[in-house]
């Protein structure tokens, strides 16, 4: 189980009916990816190729689909052994969460 991931999953799931109904399927996807991360499970390459695609979409879209583009960034980052972007991304996942009172 990969710890790091706790609490920005749980505290982005208890937002995700925040997120507008155009992009909640990005945005619930995100949170499937990272708790197969989570759950220790690895990801196929078309999983990790589809996070790229999710951190592109979520990233241009209503703020309140940030902290899962930097969710999905976090994931993308770890996934390549980026641990500083990781670490940047889940900063500014939290900071997101933050201003949502989460």
């Amino acid at each position: 189980m990969v710890e790091r991931f706790t609490d920005h999953l749980s505290r982005a799931g208890s937002a995700l009916l925040e997120v507008p109904l155009q992009e909640r399927a990005d945005a619930e996807r995100v949170l499937e990816l990272v708790g197969i991360h989570h759950a220790g499970q690895a990801l196929a390459g078309s999983q990790r190729r589809e996070l790229l695609g999710l951190i592109e979409r979520l990233g241009r879209r209503a703020s309140a689909s940030v902290p899962y583009a930097m969710l999905a960034r976090a994931l993308s980052a770890e996934l390549h052994g980026a641990h500083g972007v990781r670490d940047e991304s889940l900063a500014a996942c939290d900071r997101a969460l933050q201003l949502r009172g989460l």
